[in-house]
């Protein structure tokens, strides 16, 4: 037999796999992964939205740290960071919780979830002495440190007893 005589054709190869439309598999991996993306995203909404009293009590209290006229009178200052505190814990939890608080039992709400006790045994003690005081127990606060411990306060979240 001649091999010049045979009719060969060529190789035909399938034609290629379309990838449209996709396999029903594709479909629900990307169902899947859209699904992921929005959960992610609002979860990092919520996140930012639930930082947004913090960031404006921080914003609040370097306006009070570079205000002069309020760090040269201790009463004032004392008097504008127990405000500050006061609106931010307002804004941590709820109002029926917080609004009620004076004195020691407000110290010792501040003090949750700290290593110390920086406000009920500690410099922050003068939120709730010093504007009953004479003006004369006025040096013995160290404002840096009265400051430091109400940064610290707003940065760090409240921790539940027994929690």
């Amino acid at each position: 037999m001649n091999p010049q005589s045979i009719e060969l054709r060529d190789i035909r190869y399938p034609s290629e796999i379309d990838w449209w439309p996709m396999a029903p598999g594709w479909w629900i991996v990307i169902i899947l992964i859209v699904t992921l993306l929005f959960m992610v995203i609002f979860k990092l909404y919520q996140k930012y939205n639930e930082n947004r009293a913090r960031r404006a009590a921080l914003l609040w209290l370097k306006s009070i740290e570079n205000d002069n006229i309020i760090r040269s009178d201790i009463k004032e200052l004392t008097k504008t960071l127990s405000t500050l505190l006061r609106r931010t814990m307002l804004a941590y939890v709820p109002r029926n919780e917080v609004a009620n608080l004076v004195g020691d039992r407000w110290l010792d709400f501040l003090d949750q979830g700290l290593d110390e006790n920086y406000f009920s045994q500690g410099e922050g003690r003068c939120l709730i002495t010093m504007p009953y005081e004479d003006s004369k127990s006025d040096e013995n606060i160290d404002v840096e440190k009265l400051l430091d411990i109400v940064r610290m306060r707003i940065m760090l979240p409240i921790k539940k007893e027994g929690n």
